[in-house]
């Protein structure tokens, strides 16, 4: 094949060119080149899911649940109700924006919406005037009545029934307006949206803050998940839902069990990777966030297989 090359090679070209010569000798290098990178020593090609040629890079184990949180709203942050490392539970109230204004219209309205007298008031109205009016029919019945009085009396009961529905409806509006009112008041609360730990606190008491300020970080350590570009002779090898080795790096420095949450259907021809993912249980919090992991290559089965033939598991803890 070599010679090949170099005979085709020198015929394209004229005779006692120098250049010719040292073009020549380039492609003869890049040919040796490019067949001693497909052979090993032994002559054959290596595998691509073991090879030290295929070196895994490091992928980084971070938190599954992960958010920077901001104001809802501008205005002046008022209290925060937590500190660094503190573990909180989801819902918790983190910090409170000045809500003063807001807390004395809530008050207004609970007020409004707790007034039943206008509606009692036309209520009785109402009794009354359909009292009048069966007293009226009876004597009209009798012959003992004016007619215009018999109609001023429907024309009565009939303002005080509109009455009655007019105090329900104000008071319904008050009703829904005091629930405004405490949405309103909520939203100067920020809430915790998952169980987690702060990890850092950038908003200080006092000061002005608004949407596009960080106000304080929320990690869940619960599970790790650890993000690798693997090689393509692990694509067929690897299912999702499997539990897999992992090689973690300092300040770990052991072996952790990660389950394939996903592996990504298309693949990077350029590196010849496809990328996964995979997620390390650590409701205990036993292994920190950050460290560098591998995956296991000596290993490429599914760590389950071994596991349900022995009495117990590796766990992620010491």
């Amino acid at each position: 094949m070599k010679s090949m090359c170099w005979t085709g090679y020198r015929r394209m070209l004229p005779a006692g060119s120098h250049l010719g010569v040292v073009f020549l000798c380039a492609i003869a290098l890049a040919c040796r080149g490019h067949f001693a990178w497909g052979e090993n020593q032994t002559g054959k090609r290596p595998n691509p899911a073991t090879s030290p040629m295929f070196q895994i890079p490091h992928g980084l184990a971070q938190p599954s649940q992960g958010t920077t949180m901001s104001p809802p709203l501008p205005g002046v942050l008022m209290e925060v109700l937590v500190t660094q490392g503190e573990k909180v539970e989801k819902g918790q109230i983190l910090a409170v924006m000045d809500n003063r204004v807001t807390q004395s219209a809530v008050k207004v309205a609970r007020v409004e919406a707790n007034q039943a007298g206008a509606i009692e008031y036309a209520k009785y109205e109402l009794a009354l005037a359909e009292s009048l009016l069966a007293r009226l029919t009876a004597l009209e019945q009798a012959n003992a009545g004016a007619e215009y009085e018999l109609e001023e009396a429907r024309v009565r009961r009939d303002q005080a029934i509109v009455k009655v529905r007019t105090a329900t409806e104000q008071q319904l509006l008050a009703e829904r307006k005091l629930e405004m009112e405490e949405a309103r008041l909520e939203s100067y609360n920020i809430r915790a949206p998952f169980s987690g730990r702060i990890l850092s606190i950038e908003g200080v008491a006092g000061t002005t803050m608004g949407p596009a300020d960080d106000l304080l970080t929320l990690v869940c350590l619960d599970s790790i998940e650890a993000e690798l570009h693997l090689p393509l002779g692990l694509f067929r090898l690897l299912q999702e839902g499997k539990t897999y080795r992992l090689r973690a790096r300092a300040p770990v420095d052991r072996e952790v069990r990660g389950r394939l949450t996903y592996a990504a259907p298309v693949i990077d021809s350029a590196t010849g990777t496809f990328r996964c993912v995979f997620t390390i249980d650590n409701t205990d919090q036993s292994l920190p966030a950050g460290f560098a992991v591998r995956f296991d290559l000596s290993h490429p089965e599914p760590a389950d297989a071994m596991a349900s033939q022995t009495t117990g598991t590796v766990p992620n803890h010491p």
